[in-house]
């Protein structure tokens, strides 16, 4: 016993000793430099850089802005001189929407935090931020989702706001599966049935669950599920250009949507979810008398997550022959 004591007594001693010198290197590091970020080179391009990262951040203070600022003048210039002017289509709040999603997808949530607190500068309120989140997590799943919450939440407490926030919630458990199947049935034409666990789940989970949550309307969410699709890289994000055409968004709102995209997906992406959209929404189509995009072939974009037996996955917009009413 008194070998174990004599062992358990240098231990920690040890780990005093340790812990002092841990305390005195913490105590003796210089602090971590931080900067609020000015275009190093003064242009017509860099001066409206400044000013729109401005009207969305105000003076933030980031340590990668004295760390390293050929970087940050290289990402900023690019995101908010040219991406955020590439078209009048989009307004502030829905760029920002669609970067939280983009965030969220590619688990960035340093970031995320950043532009939680952008989008309230814009005018979003506490709830369309989560909700924008929270929408992600049929495609991205709970484990990336899960995170991003968390980080949003703890920015959004540092900051003042206050949580929970008033539910969004509008179905009843016992009737997630009506309420979904509504919306496939009201805005893609399709009539989910019972009978397969997988389609039931879509049903229930993806539609029932979070399009019919409130905050966001019907139209942002399936722009918002496009954008995630594109940041994914995924085959279903053509057939949710189709969706996103026939809520109401034109060919070109839908460019300004993946191009806002662009800095977070990289260019490899980008480039090939342009192709689809021009593939979905061919500028001919105005000129052959078709009121919309194309019905799509079996194979063509078509989804890779169907369920057993169904000639269709709910994940995906289905075909639509015309887009009648819309724009």
């Amino acid at each position: 016993m008194k070998k174990y004591g004599r062992i358990a007594l240098a231990l920690t001693l040890c780990i005093s000793l340790l812990s002092g010198c841990v305390g005195t290197a913490e105590e003796s590091a210089d602090p971590v430099p931080t900067a609020t970020w000015k275009p190093q080179e003064e242009t017509e391009r860099t001066a409206r850089a400044g000013a729109m990262y401005a009207e969305v951040f105000g003076d933030l203070e980031l340590s990668m802005y004295a760390t390293n600022p050929d970087y940050a003048d290289m990402i900023n210039n690019f995101i908010y001189g040219d991406v955020y002017y590439q078209s009048d289509l989009l307004d502030l709040r829905q760029r920002e929407l669609i970067t939280l999603a983009s965030l969220t997808t590619h688990q960035s949530y340093e970031l995320l935090k950043q532009h939680a607190l952008g989008a309230l500068n814009v005018g979003l309120t506490p709830e369309e931020v989560l909700e924008a989140v929270y929408h992600c997590t049929p495609y991205v799943g709970i484990a990336t989702t899960y995170e991003a919450v968390t980080a949003i939440t703890g920015a959004f407490l540092e900051n003042g706001i206050s949580l929970p926030l008033e539910s969004q919630r509008l179905v009843e458990d016992a009737g997630r599966f009506d309420a979904g199947a509504d919306v496939q049935a009201e805005h893609f034409g399709m009539n989910p049935t019972k009978g397969n666990h997988i389609t039931e789940f879509v049903t229930e989970y993806c539609f029932g669950d979070f399009y019919t949550r409130g905050a966001l309307d019907f139209k942002t969410r399936e722009l918002l599920t496009m954008c995630i699709l594109a940041n994914m890289g995924v085959p279903q994000f053509r057939g949710h250009v189709t969706g996103a055409f026939n809520a109401g968004y034109s060919k070109e709102e839908i460019i300004a949507a993946v191009t806002q995209c662009m800095p977070y997906m990289g260019v490899p992406r980008t480039l090939s979810a342009i192709s689809s959209v021009n593939e979905a929404l061919p500028d001919e189509s105005s000129d052959s008398g078709q009121d919309g995009p194309p019905s799509q072939q079996p194979g063509d974009g078509e989804s890779t997550d169907e369920a057993p037996e169904q000639e269709d996955s709910s994940m995906e917009a289905p075909e639509q022959e015309s887009a009648s009413g819309q724009e």
